[in-house]
């Protein structure tokens, strides 16, 4: 999960440089201090992006893994309870033969 959260960073940071000078080159707006103003909202909602990829991740991408593992899980522990079963039948039968 942090290897995620480390190349979104980064790449939002190296997204945020490369838009900020092509934008600073092409436009007057730096004489009104709009470009700064830019670069701290883009890189607000960055930093605001970045720490909530694990959830997102766990929500979206792991749940299908979570729920396979809990259905064999209750699959193998039906299967232990139908040999318990099987097993006090069994049992049973053999105590009442004697």
């Amino acid at each position: 999960m942090q290897f995620f959260q480390l190349a979104a960073l980064s790449l939002g940071g190296l997204l945020i440089s490369y838009s900020t000078s092509a934008v600073s080159t092409l436009t007057p707006q730096n004489l009104l201090g709009l470009q700064q103003v830019n670069d701290i909202l883009l890189s607000g909602a960055v930093f605001y992006l970045v720490p909530r990829l694990p959830n997102t991740l766990h929500e979206y991408a792991l749940r299908p893994i979570l729920m396979a593992q809990r259905s064999q899980e209750q699959a193998v522990q039906r299967a232990v309870e139908t040999m318990t079963q099987e097993t006090t039948q069994m049992l049973k039968r053999a105590v009442a033969v004697l």
